[in-house]
């Protein structure tokens, strides 16, 4: 390999078995799909309202557990905080699973 200074050596991707190389786009899977069940489940409780506390104490986790599945979601769905959360939870179709299950306040 030749490397001269100021030059950067070039890293090929691996090729995939038809022998092109992979698509380097991640993925889509529909909003609902995004989120795992136990990020579904803070989401709907989000939507309550309800604080790590709370949540955590309705689905029998720890408020640190809460916290982690919340910042996962969070990243997942490129939300700023729980108030963005919720509003993404309503516009993807989380309100009506939400509504049909009682406040835990």
């Amino acid at each position: 390999m030749d490397v001269r200074a100021g030059s950067v050596p070039l890293r090929r991707r691996p090729l995939t078995a038809s022998g092109s190389a992979p698509d380097p786009r991640p993925t889509c899977r529909p909003a609902k799909r995004a989120a795992r069940q136990r990020e579904a489940q803070i989401l709907r409780c989000l939507l309550h309202g309800n604080s790590n506390k709370v949540i955590a104490n309705h689905l029998g986790i720890t408020e640190a557990t809460v916290r982690v599945h919340l910042k996962s979601l969070l990243r997942k769905i490129d939300a700023s905080n729980r108030t963005q959360a919720a509003i993404w939870g309503l516009d993807n179709g989380f309100a009506e699973e939400a509504a049909s299950i009682a406040p835990m306040v």
